[in-house]
């Protein structure tokens, strides 16, 4: 684990630091940090330490998760894709700004988020909702009919209603019609702040709803498609956009909100405790290793004792010698 951990670590700081000086134009991604069973990337399996940039798309199979750390960002954020799940990134930085959309197309992902700062945006795409995040532990899920529930575990979550039929426009149409500009900026007036403990269902009747009453879905069926940003304003301009909002109530467009016991909540935060942001700066702790105690050798004195040699009784006068 000490070893998965460095190793994580070292690229992370690679991607942080590989482009000192000029952080302000990275733009950011996501690493693999865990992989359980199938997960794709493409057609590619992922495995730890791959890379997902702006509009790659993750698939989980059955019984499988993957978790997420995006870098490049001034504060962590960490993602966990569930199984039987799609998610797409999308990332990009704008006047200084570093925008990361989590786009979940199906099933179900938690989001653990560090407090942004306002060089940092990070948002949460859904086929019938987009939620505006600045620091919190949420989970969203879609099921196959792309009606999708929101929980808020801590923290703070802005929700505002999606039309999917203008958000699959050009960039370009949608920033030059004026009826499209108004008509986000109502959706903005009208989004739901949900808190610690919040749950909500949003599906796609409110879209429905807007469509219809505004008579906007008949307007894009029949615009022009060689000047749709023209031909919307003609025929639906924004002061009657505005007329026909007024008359759509609140309980259309806000789903209801129910909240989560405690026990439940306290018991869907131990799974955040699993994909903890992975350290940027301090290494993995070890176990300091023992040192095994080396018994020292007995060193010897170096100037031997010496004994006497013992004594004999031989007496040369005793025992004189006769020259020959």
């Amino acid at each position: 684990m000490n070893r998965k951990i460095a190793f994580l670590i070292l690229i992370i700081s690679a991607l942080t630091s590989g482009c000192k000086g000029n952080n302000e134009s990275k733009i950011p991604e996501a690493l693999v940090v865990s992989v359980i069973g199938d997960v794709k990337k493409g057609d590619q399996k992922i495995k730890v330490g791959d890379i997902l940039r702006n509009q790659d798309t993750l698939k989980t199979g059955a019984k499988s998760i993957c978790d997420l750390q995006v870098t490049g960002m001034d504060s962590d954020v960490t993602i966990r894709v569930k199984e039987n799940s799609e998610f797409a990134l999308g990332a990009a930085v704008k006047n200084e700004v570093k925008n990361v959309q989590m786009k979940i197309l199906t099933g179900k992902v938690l989001v653990n988020s560090e407090r942004l700062n306002s060089k940092n945006n990070l948002e949460t795409i859904t086929p019938t909702v987009v939620m505006g995040v600045r620091g919190t532990k949420y989970e969203v899920e879609i099921g196959n009919d792309a009606n999708g529930s929101v929980v808020v575990l801590d923290g703070k979550v802005a929700s505002r209603v999606i039309i999917p039929e203008i958000e699959n426009l050009p960039p370009e149409v949608r920033e030059k019609s004026a009826t499209l500009k108004k008509l986000d900026s109502f959706l903005k007036e009208k989004e739901l702040v949900l808190q610690t403990g919040n749950s909500t269902t949003v599906s796609k009747k409110q879209s429905e709803t807007i469509l219809k009453e505004t008579g906007l879905g008949e307007v894009l069926k029949n615009a022009d498609p060689s000047k749709l940003a023209d031909d919307i304003d003609t025929k639906l301009s924004p002061e009657k956009l505005s007329e026909k909002t007024a008359k759509i109530s609140d309980k259309d467009l806000q789903p209801e909100v129910v909240q989560v016991s405690p026990k439940k909540k306290e018991k869907r935060l131990k799974e955040y405790d699993e994909f903890k942001p992975v350290s940027k700066a301090s290494p993995p702790t070890q176990e300091p290793v023992k040192e095994k105690e080396i018994e020292k050798p007995k060193t010897e004195p170096i100037q031997k004792k010496i004994e006497p040699k013992p004594q004999t009784n031989y007496n040369p006068q005793a025992n004189p010698v006769t020259p020959p």
